[in-house]
């Protein structure tokens, strides 16, 4: 049969496990430590935990390259980011023009 490298696959899914938690320390752990940084998951956990940080530029090229690589969630994850990338912007300029 086949010899799948479980080690690797649970590094990828504890990433994406603390992600959903909101874990962006542990995330970044994992993230650190996942062998296949080539893999469109990869890409699209070091999106969401550049999101999770408020780091929008990062986020948009990783989950661009995820989504490009036929990640159908990375979409999902753009749609989400241009959500949160307007409501930053409305927020900031209703700090400024008060």
């Amino acid at each position: 049969g086949e010899n799948f490298e479980w080690t690797d696959m649970y590094e990828d899914f504890a990433a994406i496990a603390a992600l959903s938690r909101g874990d962006t320390e542990t995330a970044g752990q994992f993230l650190d430590q996942m062998k296949y940084r080539e893999l469109p998951e990869y890409a699209n956990a070091a999106g969401v935990l550049a999101l999770l940080r408020g780091d929008y530029d990062v986020a948009e090229k990783f989950l661009q390259a995820a989504s490009d690589a036929g990640l159908e969630v990375a979409g999902k994850n753009l749609k989400e980011l241009g959500k949160k990338k307007a409501n930053d912007l409305e927020i900031k300029s209703r700090v400024i023009n008060e």
